[in-house]
């Protein structure tokens, strides 16, 4: 499943937000740049006695302290020696440049699409330094926020070398990060909230990505919503894992994609995306008015549902509201019925797609959603088949089997009851979602 149009929508029409981490700077440098651990371990040559520090550093590691109660161990010996922890930190990151090579792929994002907003937990300088020569409104904790025009906006929310003492780095620095908000911290989730945001260059594990979204979603109302936060990972990650974070935080995972790929993913969908920013917004609202509807020839397009949901997204829309429940109801009957027109092969296909698109966005469970899309389930899976047999679609099982995991873990359930109840004697259908 392509997700990569919804967030070329954003990206075109104003609502796209980077939020970076470790992974993102060592892509930069050719992973030159030291991990958190690494780097408390480097800081150590800062002190008058290393070895000692070094031996306390991994004392504690091994008793698996959290890295931020290390460093809290290690500022104390720099304390002693009257000396500034954050001062080395900084001094050291500063000391790693930009890879050519390595970074290429983010730098000409970045360059092409100066106007986005980055959101990154790392202190380095490297974007601002290199990438973009200065041409954008750096802002971390302590720093009036910048508001210059025509600049990328980059929020450093740990700090940066600029201003060590700015630095987020110990346990007590992050107590006072999460437990006592500020404006800074205000204007973070309000980005968050406004824009669709893409986590490049954590691991799921990271405790700074956790404490972030775990913050975030508690500074919003009602239940997360999926299709806002997109996460991608070079890892495989585990379905229940999956399902974890989204049903907890709203955290879409898409796993095995270097960050390189998601970008050139979104890029290559970025000008058809363009075309459509322009007249979209008029159209959606023409349409939920009950003044207007979508053509037949548009909406037997495979996009045509990524559009009008991306513009949704784009204008603030909700998505759950009566009006936008009844268009997704009318499009899906629309496209049922294309099925069943000559030649209709790719339809069966479209079907499918949306299908799992609906289905990995919308919580369908009690709502006036839930009965048309399990009937073009039906439609779907009752007219498709894993083998090429006669007058049913192998790209539309393909679709459900490959995609079946992207579907959030309620609307897993629904349908995996549903087959099983109404579908039994359809061998492909129960195939399709033999590990629900």
């Amino acid at each position: 499943m392509n997700y990569y149009y919804d967030l070329a929508f954003a990206l075109a029409s104003g609502s796209f937000c980077l939020f970076t981490g470790a992974g993102f700077s060592k892509q930069l440098t050719d992973n030159k740049m030291p991990s958190w651990g690494e780097l408390l371990d480097e800081a150590c040559a800062y002190l008058d006695k290393p070895k000692m520090a070094k031996r306390q550093l991994s004392e504690c590691i091994s008793e698996k302290l959290p890295l931020e109660d290390c460093a809290q161990v290690l500022e104390l010996i720099f304390i002693k020696e009257k000396k500034d922890f954050r001062e080395a930190i900084a001094d050291k990151i500063d000391s790693y440049k930009l890879h050519v090579e390595s970074s290429r792929g983010i730098s000409d994002f970045i360059r092409r699409h100066k106007l986005i907003k980055v959101i990154s937990t790392n202190y380095d300088n490297l974007l601002q330094k290199y990438i973009l020569h200065d041409e954008c409104n750096v802002n971390y904790p302590g720093k009036p926020i910048a508001k210059k025009s025509g600049l990328l906006d980059l929020y450093q929310i740990h700090g940066s070398v600029e201003h060590p003492p700015s630095m987020v780095a110990t346990t007590q620095d992050y107590y006072k990060f999460i437990n006592f908000p500020t404006y800074f911290s205000r204007k973070i989730f309000t980005l968050m909230a406004e824009n669709t945001v893409v986590f490049l260059g954590y691991s799921l594990g990271d405790p700074n990505l956790k404490a972030i979204i775990y913050a975030f979603r508690n500074s919003t109302s009602g239940p997360p919503v999926r299709g806002s936060l997109f996460y991608f990972t070079r890892s495989k990650v585990p379905q229940y894992l999956k399902d974890h974070f989204e049903r907890s935080f709203g955290l879409f995972v898409i796993d095995s994609t270097e960050i390189d790929t998601a970008l050139s993913g979104i890029e290559a969908e970025y000008s058809d995306a363009v075309k459509q920013v322009s007249r979209a917004e008029e159209n959606l609202r023409n349409v939920l008015g009950g003044t207007h509807h979508y053509n037949s020839k548009y909406l037997h397009s495979t996009k045509s549902l990524m559009h009008i949901v991306s513009v949704a997204n784009g204008i603030g829309e909700n998505l759950s509201s009566n009006p936008f429940i009844k268009l997704l109801v009318g499009v899906l009957k629309k496209k049922i019925e294309f099925t069943h027109e000559d030649s209709a092969w790719d339809q069966y296909a479209d079907l499918a797609e949306w299908l799992v698109y609906i289905g990995s966005l919308f919580n369908i469970s009690g709502t006036e959603l839930e009965k048309p899309y399990l009937d073009a389930v039906a439609r779907s899976m009752t007219s498709m088949s894993k083998s090429n047999r006669w007058a049913t679609s192998w790209k539309a099982y393909d679709i459900w089997r490959e995609n079946w995991g992207n579907i959030m873990f309620g609307n897993r359930q629904i349908i995996s009851e549903y087959v099983r109840s109404e579908l039994a004697m359809y061998p492909d259908a129960l195939a399709a979602i033999s590990d629900a």
